[in-house]
């Protein structure tokens, strides 16, 4: 017999169409799985998680225990509330589960683990804590429930539906979770969208539930949420990996932290068998099917097999996860066994899409980037980052005369203490977390026409650049430096005084994407300044 949660009679009120997922009753969609698929992309849709399990580690020994039982290492979570992506590995390096571990405080962490697989993570921790941390305390947390709000518009209907939860999350990185009341809210999520998931006592579901929907939130179900998150590029336990399959081989060799001697379960394994297949995405680009799990990839390098797969809403394709031979890149030409054909599809690196926006080529089309003007917030955010960057690195703020010495000429220091947000030969950088906010501007003296630079992270920009293509040499920089460091976003706040500045910063950035721009779109302008948002190459990002 299946099991309920908490919020089963409001799903069945609603009139949902409830169909047995792992051995529990959960709505499939409440009319239009398409609606609410494109009401996530666009506003904010809630899904009912409370299948997923809480499990409390208590104890002195939780940290050292969760470090030997975890592939990625819990060591990197030292503020309260910070959460971290990884997995529950065999010691044949085969994924038990994966999960998300929230450092609560000393001695205390949360996970947060699968429906399906919950009982026998928990008997697998009891193991492992049985051999290493005796007295170690793994609570399963079955009064609470959780429920995911995800879009654009998710956290503001939050807000508003939870009365006092906006001071308690409103500085939440990505990534991190707060207490309001009786509720842990994180902002994580499983859809490519920001949003919060919200767990709470089993006894306050149906009251949250009710104060979201009156907030505009819309209920969404399984089937939203799966075809969300492949767009999203986030692997699904029992499909995209499971107990067979080596996180290295499943695009999760992120969330495996071999740096250092720490030992972990399944460790040796994992470094003896190494990386084995390629964990890639599709487009299909030929009509006349739908890409789906077990699918043949025939390729160049051999054969491979889809993992997922769906029909996208988003980008009106049809899209897959699939583990292919080692040598298939992003881009490669490969045809896909559906039925009795073969259709032709491309290899892309996922995710499809994140924040609204289609991240990968579509029939060989390049994909937009959004440009956008600035806001009041992109002005505080500048003033403050370029004080910031003025203290921490001086010798990005030199002038034309005093480059070579390195030391900001006083007249520059007193521009910037009067206002920081006028435009210099300047950039500085911060990472919140999810994006990485560059500031940029160069200098080019017209009377001398011999000192051309602009600074990435104090960086010059080398001087025969000048006058052809600078502005590219910038945004190269920027782009090269948080690819490097696995970003997902960059928000590129450029100074241009006039539109044909501009444009030639929007194209920068476009190039250095690697997506020529099937038109220059540019936004309106404050204080003589644009804002791209750039999105990068990434890994999947993690599920919750």
């Amino acid at each position: 017999m299946s099991r309920s949660t908490p919020l089963n009679a409001l799903h069945r009120a609603a009139g949902a169409r409830m169909v047995d997922f792992g051995g529990w009753d959960m709505p499939l969609h409440y009319g239009s799985q398409l609606d609410e698929h494109h009401a996530v992309r666009r506003g904010a849709g809630m899904f009912d998680v409370s299948h997923m399990r809480v499990v409390d580690i208590e104890g002195p020994a939780a940290r050292a225990f969760l470090r030997r039982a975890i592939a990625n290492d819990v060591a990197r979570l030292v503020e309260p509330g910070k959460a971290l992506y990884g997995c529950l590995l065999a010691p044949d390096g085969g994924v038990v589960d994966d999960l998300i571990v929230y450092f609560v405080r000393d001695g205390v962490y949360r996970l947060v683990v699968n429906a399906g697989t919950a009982d026998g993570d928990i008997a697998w921790l009891s193991s492992l804590r049985d051999q290493h941390a005796p007295g170690l305390a793994i609570r399963p947390r079955p009064d609470l429930a959780i429920i995911a709000v995800q879009g654009p518009t998710a956290r503001g209907k939050v807000w508003r539906a939870l009365p006092g939860s906006e001071a308690a999350t409103a500085a939440l990185k990505p990534f991190s979770a707060a207490v309001h009341g009786d509720c842990f809210i994180a902002r994580t999520g499983y859809t490519g969208e920001d949003g919060f998931e919200i767990v709470m006592p089993a006894a306050r579901a149906e009251a949250n539930w009710t104060a979201l929907a009156g907030a505009g939130v819309r209920p969404c179900g399984l089937g939203a949420r799966d075809t969300l998150r492949l767009e999203a590029g986030m692997n699904l336990y029992g499909q995209d990996m499971d107990a067979k399959t080596s996180p290295l081989d499943a695009g999760l060799a992120w969330t495996v932290d071999l740096s250092g001697e720490r030992d972990f379960v399944g460790r040796a394994a994992l470094v003896a068998a190494g990386q084995r297949r390629v964990f890639l995405g599709l487009v299909l680009l030929d009509g006349g099917g739908v890409l789906r799990a077990h699918q043949t990839v025939h390729t160049s390098h051999g054969e491979g097999e889809i993992t997922s797969g769906t029909y996208s809403p988003t980008m009106s394709r049809s899209i897959a996860l699939a583990r292919l031979p080692i040598g298939v890149a992003a881009g490669d030409p490969v045809e896909v066994a559906v039925r009795d054909k073969r259709l032709r599809a491309r290899v892309v690196k996922p995710p499809f899409v994140r924040a609204g926006q289609v991240r990968v080529p579509l029939d060989g089309r390049p994909v937009a980037i959004d440009v956008r003007p600035l806001t009041a917030d992109d002005v505080a955010a500048y003033r403050a980052l370029r004080l910031r960057g003025f203290a921490e690195h001086p010798e990005a703020f030199t002038s034309s005369a005093d480059e070579e010495s390195g030391k900001p000429p006083e007249s520059l220091a007193r521009r910037l203490a009067r206002d920081p947000a006028r435009p210099h030969d300047a950039v500085y950088g911060a990472f919140d977390g999810a994006t990485l906010v560059g500031v940029a501007g160069i200098d080019v003296d017209m009377r001398a026409k011999t000192r051309h630079k602009g600074h990435v992270f104090g960086m010059y920009v080398a001087s025969e650049r000048a006058g052809s293509g600078i502005g590219a040499a910038l945004v190269e920089r920027l782009i090269a430096h948080a690819t490097a460091a696995g970003l997902r976003q960059l928000v590129l706040t450029v100074t241009a005084g006039n539109a044909a500045a501009e444009r030639v910063y929007a194209r920068a950035g476009f190039v250095a994407c690697g997506r020529e721009p099937q038109a220059v779109v540019v936004a309106g302008r404050a204080h003589d300044k644009i804002t791209m948002v750039l999105f990068l190459p990434a890994a999947s990002a993690p599920r919750s």
